[in-house]
């Protein structure tokens, strides 16, 4: 290479050298004072702000300034750290110095807010002041500010939310709009508008809408998460941690929501917070007033509410741990029922049970998010379906596993009720849960004193003795019961125009609602006397099976024969509970005139009879008596003597009237039909005695005796006093 040639090659390699390095040391240099300019513009808005602020390097860039590594540590009470990647300051570092009358817009990128559970937060009442100074100095700001925060993220206890941010701050107050985003669908909405007064006073209008469900980390565990939740309200924060708060709630589906309005403020003192009043209302069927203090120092929360559940008064008090979940209080509902309470608790319950009044005390924990609740509970005039004509007073303990996401049980432990009437105990039921979950419940009952249970029948009947049931439940919607009544009555007496009166009942009755009955069952009775005939060793079987005790094959002995049929008794209401039909063969007339106890007169012979009734609630007992005679007999009529031997019939002198008596005085019938009937309180007889032939061809003395629709009360006046009617 020439010589000049080679001049102009080093010339220009020492001039690119030289450039390097000049460029190298002017990076070197510009690095260095972004370094160096990162700390003071963190302690400019340390100051500014109140709060600790690390900035790793600060750089102008025009008029505007970009901030790297923005850090506000977590600490000194406070559990949320938050690390910006790059902060794009318009403006410069002027607006920092000297706001008044510049406004500042801030874009954050790579924004990271970490929610930390190991830090020692500050007490509520410091948080509050905390809040209260930050607001104070960003209001104080003498100059306008722009917000806004792109790709950021909030992240608590392992989950991470997407995080949208916009503030704005004017001479007029500080708007703020924040979104959370989890999985891409809304969890939260919040917009506050702040506004500074006199003394340090910060007041902040709130609205916003939640989905608690989807607010996994951040939603207090302690609190049911609704499917949603919106609100507005207004919060004043005064020097010292004072707050007070007027707010308006709705929670769940909006067309349908429950409503809360309250008015609060904070105690610093008591380290509580006082909601003065609160209203819940949910439609126009339940509205609930009342006050609440909520403290923060680990004490229980406590409420207290009275109102009206859809038309029901209530009243109640409430106290719950946050700590151990421990909660108890008592509740009044007059007149309760279990079908809307359950309707309105969104379940279903096919059987009502109802109570003139409810009175509920009760206590419980929450561990591991499942509710255990022990009720000590009174109930006045209690009903259900089955035992509508028998209002009890009751009185018992239960204790009852809960679902935690559903007003649901898991599980019966023992419970006991104690049930009575008219201050006269009845008897005692147990129940629990018998196997790993609510179904089925095993219940067992006694009853000592069976004169309570007569209500439960559809006819006036009067009962001594006692009686037991076992069984179970199989479910409640609907309601399903199989199981065994025994029962030991020395005596039962129905009145259905007349008495009817059982003694010596021994019964095994297999029920069943909602469930088939078991089979087998056996109903005995050593004697019946039924308006004035007796009947001995009754026996059928029996079962009671969808409110129907069922007799379908009844035995029974009377007057040297014997008699048979079925009889059914309705408990559940229906309008005909009675229904009967017997039929009896060679029944003894003399045995039964005998036993009957009548002078009027003597008859022999046998009859068979058929008999249907049934007892209706409107108009009482109907029954239809169909009499025939099996053979012939004889009929003696004790006052026919007594007008023979009488002076006006001795002094008549052409004998017909005695012949005509001493023909009526004893008549041989050869057969005997007859109807009785019996209706509404009333009762008729029809009875047709043919003469019985003499030589089996020739007409006797009296061809027949008839009688046509004659009183019951007539002919038993006759028989009784033993005089012609």
């Amino acid at each position: 290479m020439k010589p000049r040639a080679r001049r102009v090659v080093l010339i220009v390699i020492a001039a690119a050298l030289l450039g390097a390095i000049i460029a190298a040391a002017g990076g070197f240099y510009l690095f260095g004072e972004e370094r160096r300019l990162g700390p003071i513009v963190g302690g400019i808005l340390s100051g500014r702000l109140g709060v600790p602020i690390t900035v790793e390097r600060a750089a102008t860039r025009g008029t505007g300034l970009r901030l790297r590594g923005v850090h506000v540590p977590a600490g000194g009470g406070s559990a949320v750290e938050i690390r910006v990647g790059q902060l794009d300051i318009d403006g410069g570092v002027l607006p920092l110095i000297a706001p008044a009358g510049r406004r500042v817009t801030i874009v954050a990128a790579s924004t990271s807010v970490t929610v930390h559970d190991s830090v020692e937060s500050k007490g509520p009442t410091a948080a509050m002041e905390a809040v209260r100074t930050l607001a104070a100095a960003l209001l104080e700001w003498p100059g306008a500010l722009s917000l806004r925060v792109d790709g950021g993220e909030v992240t608590r206890a392992g989950h991470t939310f997407a995080l949208e941010l916009t503030g704005e701050k004017t001479a007029n107050g500080l708007t703020v709009t924040l979104a959370l985003l989890d999985a891409g669908a809304r969890a939260l909405r919040l917009t506050t508008k702040s506004a500074g007064a006199a003394d340090g006073v910060v007041t902040t209008q709130v609205d916003f809408a939640a989905v608690p469900l989807r607010l996994a980390g951040l939603w207090p565990a302690s609190l049911p998460a609704a499917a949603a939740l919106a609100g507005s309200g207004e919060v004043r924060l005064a020097r010292g941690g004072n707050m007070t708060t007027t707010a308006r709630f709705t929670a769940g589906d909006t067309t349908t929501a429950p409503v809360i309005e309250l008015t609060s403020r904070w105690d610093p003192a008591k380290v509580e917070l006082v909601v003065s009043r609160y209203a819940f209302d949910w439609g126009r069927d339940l509205h609930l007033e009342g006050a609440a203090t909520l403290p923060a120092d680990g004490r229980p929360l406590g409420g207290s509410a009275e109102g009206t559940l859809d038309g029901s008064a209530v009243r109640g008090r409430v106290a719950y741990g946050t700590s151990d979940r421990a909660f108890n209080g008592e509740v009044r509902i007059e007149p309760f029922s279990a079908r809307r309470l359950a309707h309105r608790l969104g379940t279903a319950m096919s059987t009502e049970i109802a109570a003139r009044t409810l009175v509920s005390r009760f206590t419980g924990t929450a561990p591991g998010g499942r509710p255990v609740v022990s009720f000590d509970f009174t109930g006045q005039a209690v009903t259900t379906p089955a035992l509508t004509r028998l209002p009890l007073d009751v009185a018992g303990t239960a204790t009852i596993e809960l679902a935690s996401d559903r007003a649901a049980a898991l599980g019966l432990d023992a419970s006991t009720l104690t049930l009575s009437r008219d201050g006269r105990n009845v008897g005692r039921v147990t129940a629990a849960s018998r196997r790993g979950g609510l179904w089925p419940i095993e219940v067992r009952g006694t009853v000592d004193d069976a004169a309570a249970l007569a209500p439960l029948l559809p006819i006036p009947t009067r009962l001594t003795g006692r009686a037991t049931v076992d069984g179970e439940v199989g479910g409640a919607s609907p309601l399903a019961f199989r199981g065994t009544v025994q029962a030991q009555l020395s005596e039962a007496d129905i009145t259905a125009g007349g008495h009817v009166t059982f003694t010596g009942i021994r019964a095994t009755v297999p029920v069943g609602f909602g469930a088939e009955a078991p089979p087998g069952g056996t109903v005995t009775a050593e004697r019946v006397n039924a308006y004035g005939f007796t009947a001995t060793g009754l026996t059928s079987s029996a079962r009671l099976t969808e409110g129907r005790l069922l007799l379908p094959d009844v035995r029974y002995a009377h007057y040297g024969g014997q008699g048979g049929g079925w009889l059914e008794a309705a408990v559940d209401g229906r309008p005909t509970p009675m229904r009967a039909r017997l039929e009896g063969t060679r029944v003894d007339l003399a045995e039964l005139v005998r036993d009957v106890g009548t002078r009027a007169g003597q008859i022999t012979g046998h009859v068979h009879y058929v008999l249907t009734a049934q007892y209706m609630t409107d108009n009482g007992l109907a029954a239809v008596v169909q009499l025939g005679s099996e053979g012939g007999g004889e009929v003696s009529i004790e006052p026919i003597q007594q007008l023979l031997d009488s002076a006006t019939v001795q002094a008549e002198t052409t004998g017909v009237l005695h012949q005509t008596l001493q023909n009526l005085r004893v008549f041989n019938y050869e057969s005997l039909q007859g109807t009785l009937t019996w209706n509404q309180g009333a009762g008729h007889i029809d009875l047709s005695l043919k003469g019985k032939k003499r030589l089996g061809i020739f007409p006797g003395p009296v061809e027949a005796i008839n009688f046509r629709n004659v009183p019951l009360t007539v002919l038993a006046r006759t028989l009784t006093r033993g005089t012609l009617p």
